[in-house]
């Protein structure tokens, strides 16, 4: 979570990605947001937005003096970002099979490592099962976010 420097009013306001949203802090038509880490990360560093908490398990170390919500009072809340790449369900398991090989290669050079650390992310290659796991706890989570705070579908 971040902030900008101006008052504090409490609106609910879809964003289609953490860049727009980052900007809209930025900008103040909002007061604060819960983008990726590493979309707002160098407007921290620039010393554009204050971060106020981290919404995952533990502190991030590119600035760990913030703060994890559990840490705040705020207990049950694990706002990691992650991601993968998905085809079609009709594509050929050797074609799937090529990227997943691909994408792996890629995801364990150095270089690659380093340059998504640098922006506060983390690499962790996991199976397809996991993936789809992933997915299936994260709408569950996000439909009971919105139930909770009163926010329908569009």
């Amino acid at each position: 979570m971040l902030a900008s420097s101006m008052g504090l009013q409490v609106n609910h306001v879809p964003y289609k990605g953490a860049s727009e949203l980052v900007n809209a802090v930025l900008g103040q038509q909002v007061a604060f947001g819960a983008p990726l880490f590493s979309v707002a990360y160098s407007q921290v560093l620039a010393g554009r937005l204050v971060p106020l908490a981290i919404a995952g398990p533990q502190r991030n170390a590119k600035l760990p003096q913030v703060q994890t919500l559990a840490e705040l009072g705020v207990p049950d809340v694990n706002l990691t970002s992650w991601g993968g790449v998905s085809v079609p369900a009709a594509t050929p398991e050797a074609i799937v099979q090529r990227l997943r090989t691909a994408l792996e290669e890629v995801l364990r050079q150095p270089k690659v490592i380093a340059l998504l650390e640098q922006e506060g992310g983390k690499v962790a290659i996991t199976s397809a099962e996991a993936y789809a796991k992933g997915f299936e706890r994260e709408i569950q989570f996000t439909q009971s976010m919105m139930q909770r705070v009163g926010i329908q579908p569009i």
